[in-house]
């Protein structure tokens, strides 16, 4: 009669062999120290660390939920740095879908809401079932007006600056 919410984050986000969720049961699975410069589930030598945990829970599942506290928000250490993931949110939110995540949440801090914004309108329309071909224009139009298409060159150099950092980032 009681339900149980716990985290699995940092150095402990694989579950125990033989563990089962079961129906009292919510994993929030946090990718803390994911790498931004790549999708959960592309292939990358952290997030798919993150990607084999993250599906270990799913398949653990016997009634009980998962759930990614993901940081498209940011975490407050990052100190609004740019994460771009506007588009890239529609991608992993399919693939959470795919195999057998039950939500998402994501951090927040209000000061960071004008950096990351952005990410969290993504995040609620990819969450909706909207596609990013026709959600992204249309969030870029409603925020930047007649910019828009500007706005999306900022955007776009912004992640090839994150890139530039190396293959990895964190």
């Amino acid at each position: 009669d009681l339900d149980l919410y716990f985290c699995a984050y940092i150095n402990y986000c694989r579950p125990s062999e033989n563990f089962k969720l079961t129906p009292n049961l919510t994993v929030m699975m946090a990718p803390y120290w994911r790498c931004i410069n790549h999708r959960i589930d592309e292939e990358c030598p952290i997030n798919s660390h993150y990607a084999d945990d993250i599906k270990a829970w799913c398949d653990c599942k016997e009634g009980g939920k998962v759930v990614i506290y993901e940081y498209y928000m940011g975490v407050n250490f990052y100190l609004s740095l740019p994460q771009i993931f506007h588009r890239t949110i529609f991608k992993e939110c399919a693939y959470y879908e795919s195999i057998g995540v039950d939500g998402i949440a994501t951090q927040f801090h209000p000061p960071h809401w004008s950096v990351y914004g952005l990410n969290f309108i993504a995040m609620a329309k990819a969450l909706r079932g909207e596609k990013e071909e026709e959600a992204v224009p249309r969030m870029m139009e409603a925020l930047f007006g007649e910019d828009a298409a500007e706005a999306e060159k900022f955007y776009a150099h912004m992640a090839s600056i994150t890139a530039s950092a190396g293959p990895c980032h964190v």
